[in-house]
């Protein structure tokens, strides 16, 4: 099941102090140099990233290659399989490269201020970043205008990631 939140759901900033102060102290601080602070959309039971992908088979093979639950690394809080011990190692060095945009949410969703959970299968990789949308429709639209969806998309991502549980 898909969740949507609105950009415009009121967080206060005592609460959203509290929740980060909560967060740090349950989670500690995350590891790994350039930790972009974003949230990501996580299987809810395993706690694994972009559906178990390797995140680096994006960018060399240019398609979703699924990772080996044997080749993990945790990073931001959470975990991340790859298919090989080269793009595990890639990975570690600079994760912020190779880790979705918007925590695998829906690029175009969130450019009109929504969070819905991006398709790790339904991807593009646009000035060496990696974007997911919903559905093969909205994929299509960004296809049409991609710097104008992601510059609006970065614009309301810090409001909406504030409302999005940590």
């Amino acid at each position: 099941m898909r969740r949507y939140h609105s950009a415009n759901q009121a967080v206060s900033r005592r609460s959203l102090l509290l929740g980060v102060a909560a967060f740090v102290s349950f989670r500690g601080t995350p590891a790994g140099a350039g930790w972009t602070g974003e949230r990501f959309v996580v299987d809810r039971n395993s706690g694994i990233a972009i559906g178990g992908f390797d995140p680096i088979g994006y960018f060399l093979e240019r398609r979703a290659v699924p990772g080996l639950p044997e080749l993990q690394a945790d990073w931001a809080g959470v975990t991340w399989l790859f298919a090989n011990d080269g793009n595990r190692a890639a990975f570690r060095r600079d994760p912020a490269t190779y880790a979705p945009r918007f925590g695998g949410y829906c690029v175009e969703a969130i450019s009109r201020g929504l969070a819905a959970e991006g398709d790790p299968r339904l991807f593009r990789v646009h000035h060496n970043r990696l974007y997911f949308a919903r559905d093969a429709a909205t994929l299509a639209l960004f296809d049409t205008t991609p710097d104008k969806i992601a510059a609006a998309a970065a614009e309301r991502w810090p409001q909406l990631a504030a409302t999005l549980a940590g």
